[in-house]
Formats: C-alpha cells, sequence, structure tokens
C-alpha cells in the first residue's frame, strides 16, 4: 500500500463512517445538485457554507422571513456557489433534549 494509498479518505457511502439515515456527509459539484426544490448546505467561492438554500424556478436562494411581511425569496448567484451537500439529519429526539424554561 502506498503513502497515497493510506492518506485517502474512505468513501462514506456503503462504509461504517455512514450514519444510519443515509446521509451523506460529502461535497459535490454545484453542478449536480438537485433541482427539485429541496434544501441543501451550499459551498460559496467567498469561503463560507450557506445553509437551507434550494432550486426554485431555475434560481439558487432561500426564504427569509420579515418582520411585519411574512417572507420573501433571496437568490443568491449561482456563479457563485462551487459545491453543495444534503441537510444533515437532527439528531434523534432534539426536541426532547432542550432546557426547560420555568
Amino acid at each position: 500500500m502506498s503513502e497515497q494509498d493510506n492518506n485517502e479518505q474512505p468513501e462514506a457511502e456503503g462504509s461504517s463512517l455512514a450514519p444510519a439515515s443515509g446521509y451523506v456527509d460529502s461535497w459535490q459539484p454545484i453542478e449536480t445538485a438537485p433541482r427539485d426544490g429541496a434544501e441543501m448546505d451550499v459551498w460559496m467561492k467567498a469561503g463560507y457554507r450557506d445553509t437551507d438554500l434550494r432550486f426554485r424556478n431555475g434560481l439558487l436562494g432561500k426564504e427569509k422571513p420579515v418582520h411585519g411581511c411574512g417572507v420573501i425569496w433571496v437568490t443568491t448567484p449561482i456563479q457563485e456557489a462551487t459545491h453543495w451537500r444534503p441537510r444533515p439529519t437532527p439528531p434523534h429526539n432534539s426536541r426532547d433534549q432542550l432546557p426547560k424554561v420555568d
């Protein structure tokens, strides 16, 4: 086995590293992103991750709440996005683990 083989990351899908939910934590080229309205994390050229974006009518964006107006659709230039990944699955019973407020 070469040194290069030792440094390769195992593929998450089908390995023991993949969570039971089927979630694969691997960034994929933005060109392969689903266009069916599914929310996803997106990596931007500027070096940050934007969350809960999706394609709607061919545009990449997300809904943002506006006080007193409901929500608006805010687009993100697709040229600024480089990669995407599915949203992670929330922890099991995450609502049960929140601190109780008296």
